[in-house]
This record gives structure tokens, C-alpha cells and sequence, in this order.
């Protein structure tokens, strides 16, 4: 049976992981997640998934930020209609990559920016 899901206890191990490749890991493992399970499923908990995401998208971390641009646009795609409903939690983080130093997450944020309006 599939182990009940909680945003939150995500947020938790990554910070609680002392080592990049770590929460690398544990966030390749919560997009993998993300991905499997039934979008009906996973809307109850929407808004909940795009405020940890939008806390991530500050990480110092030029990997996990690149990471969480990539899943963020992947559940764009997934959620597209009732998106726009939760897609304020993930702005705010969104625009603040649109003037990041490296190119390739200005592009990123640009592409998802794209896809929710």
C-alpha cells in the first residue's frame, strides 16, 4: 500500500541533512514521488508542496535550486488546470530567480513563468 504523504516531513529531512548531496537526494526522491502518485491525489496537498518549493528555490545550493525549478515546472504540467489557484505560493520565489547570476535558472523560471500564465 503507498505510505501516507506529508509535504511538511520532507521540508524537515532536507533541512535537517547537513550535506548538499543529501538533500540533493532526498529532493530527487520527494520529485520521483511527486510524479507517481495520482494528480488526484496529490491536489489535496498542492498548496502545501508549492510553499516547500518556494522555500527550496532560496537554497544556496545551485543544484537543489535547479532541482526545485525542474519539479515545480514538471507539476505545472501535471496540475495545469487547478494550478492557478496555488500558483501564488511560488511566485514570489519564481520572480526572485528571474535576476539569479546563472543563466540557466533565469531560463528556467523564465520557461515556468511561461507555463502558469
Amino acid at each position: 500500500p503507498q505510505q501516507s504523504f506529508h509535504p511538511h516531513d520532507v521540508l524537515e529531512q532536507l533541512e535537517g541533512a547537513a550535506k548538499w548531496q543529501d538533500r540533493s537526494r532526498i529532493l530527487e526522491d520527494f520529485h520521483q514521488h511527486l510524479l507517481c502518485i495520482p494528480v488526484t491525489e496529490s491536489r489535496s496537498y498542492m498548496s502545501e508542496v508549492l510553499l516547500v518549493l518556494n522555500r527550496l528555490l532560496i537554497d544556496t545550493n545551485f543544484k537543489i535550486t535547479l532541482t526545485t525549478l525542474y519539479i515545480i515546472g514538471d507539476l505545472v504540467d501535471r496540475w495545469a488546470s487547478s494550478m492557478m489557484t496555488a500558483a501564488g505560493a511560488v511566485v514570489p520565489g519564481l520572480v526572485g530567480k528571474l535576476g539569479d547570476n546563472k543563466i540557466v535558472v533565469r531560463h528556467t523560471a523564465m520557461k515556468i513563468f511561461h507555463k502558469i500564465f
